[in-house]
C-alpha cells in the first residue's frame, strides 16, 4: 500500500477533489482526512477506479487540513 497526503496549510472544508492518474493508477483506495496530520478519519472508498482525470464531488463540506489518498490496489495501464 502506498499513500500521498496533502498539506493544505489550514483548516478548510473539502467538498470534492481532484485526481489526475499517471500510467499507474489506483483500483481501490480511499480519500481521507486529518486535522493535525496523524489521525486520520476516511471520507470516502473507491472500490472501482479507472485511471485517468477524476474529480470526487459532494464529500460533504468535511473540515480538514491534510488531505490523504491511501491507496489499496493498482494497475498499470
Amino acid at each position: 500500500e502506498q499513500d500521498l497526503t496533502v498539506d493544505l496549510g489550514a483548516n478548510y472544508k473539502v467538498d470534492k477533489v481532484f485526481i489526475s492518474w499517471e500510467g499507474a493508477y489506483a483500483t481501490k483506495y480511499t480519500i481521507q482526512g486529518s486535522l493535525d496530520g496523524v489521525n486520520f478519519f476516511d471520507i470516502k472508498d473507491i472500490t472501482n477506479g479507472t485511471g485517468g482525470e477524476i474529480t470526487h464531488k459532494d464529500l460533504g463540506d468535511v473540515e480538514t487540513r491534510y488531505v490523504r489518498i491511501a491507496c489499496h490496489d493498482a494497475k498499470n495501464r
